[in-house]
């Protein structure tokens, strides 16, 4: 099935490192486009928002309701923590 979802992980310094997803095409996007960059930049015109996703890189898990190109979504960002308990990266699912 293809499910109409977003994949996103930034790194503790905000920097992408996966965009995937079917999700992507509705939304004019390729897979891998912005990988390498800050998020700021690399998410722009996505419903991956950079707010939410800063708040998440400080430990708050988010989820929010958005929409991108015409078209609605329920995000939910994830901080992943290490051992010790600091945030290494954040999982960011938008699903259509």
């Amino acid at each position: 099935s293809r499910l109409p979802a977003i994949v996103c992980v930034a790194d503790a310094d905000g920097t992408v490192s996966l965009l995937e997803g079917q999700g992507l095409e509705g939304v004019g996007r390729r897979p891998g486009e912005g990988v390498g960059q800050s998020f700021g930049g690399a998410l722009r015109d996505l419903p991956i928002h950079p707010l939410p996703l800063a708040l998440a890189l400080d430990g708050q898990e988010q989820l929010l309701a958005t929409t991108a190109a015409g078209r609605a979504f329920d995000v939910h960002y994830l901080p992943t923590r290490d051992d010790a308990g600091a945030v290494v990266r954040v999982v960011a699912v938008a699903v259509d």
